[in-house]
């Protein structure tokens, strides 16, 4: 586990792009007990967790969701600038599991290297 907030968020981006997610992989995010239950269940496919946790560490952000050859899902921020992490190789079958990596992607955008609160 890295003390490391940006590490820990990139670490488990990383375990949810592979597939190699497993119910130990939010031990070490810098998240609240409810938000990785809400990774969890956004993993395993549920649109209301993936939802729910953009709700809860992304407040005052827009999201939208685009289907095209690969599939994506993009964040606006409050600023109205577009985030859009590069091209997921995830399809529109697992959307919720694209929504997670989205907002994982944001949160990383957001977290200044070293930072470890």
């Amino acid at each position: 586990m890295s003390d490391n907030r940006r590490e820990a968020l990139e670490a488990l981006r990383d375990k949810v792009k592979s597939g190699e997610f497993d119910r130990w992989s939010v031990n070490g995010a810098p998240l609240t007990a409810p938000q990785k239950a809400f990774v969890t269940r956004a993993y395993h496919g549920s649109l209301d967790a993936a939802k729910a946790l953009h709700d809860a560490v992304l407040p005052g952000w827009d999201w939208r969701a685009e289907e095209n050859v690969n599939g994506y899902v993009s964040h606006i921020g409050p600023a109205r600038e577009e985030f859009m992490p590069s091209i997921m190789a995830i399809s529109f079958e697992s959307a919720a599991r694209a929504w997670l990596l989205s907002i994982l992607s944001a949160l990383i955008s957001e977290t200044p290297k070293g930072e470890t609160q």
